[in-house]
């Protein structure tokens, strides 16, 4: 397994591994509507306000997850931490022990 930030030439990779992970555990429709979502975070990445990182198993990309910067009054930095996918069939911790 190998973790790397991740670029906007992943995007169709990122949205795939949102849609078919939020669908097998949410339903289809909300697989539809995480996946567009992230389709369009992984067109906005610019490594400043919009980064995304993820884990990849040999030419799979099987985990990621994107930050988002807030902006705020201030000059503070933050950053949240969503959405999240892992690979339906790598969320059962005992494969990753097989």
């Amino acid at each position: 397994m190998k973790f790397e930030k991740i670029g906007r030439d992943n995007q169709k990779a990122l949205a795939s591994l949102f849609r078919s992970t939020f669908g097998a555990s949410e339903g289809e429709g909300e697989g539809l509507l995480i996946g567009d979502l992230a389709d369009q975070l992984g067109a906005a990445i610019d490594d400043l306000d919009v980064m995304a990182f993820g884990a990849t198993q040999g030419e799979a990309l099987i985990g990621a997850i994107f930050f988002t910067r807030l902006r705020f009054a201030d000059d503070a930095r933050v950053y949240m931490l969503a959405p999240v996918a892992v690979a339906t069939r790598l969320e059962d911790p005992r494969t990753l022990l097989a």
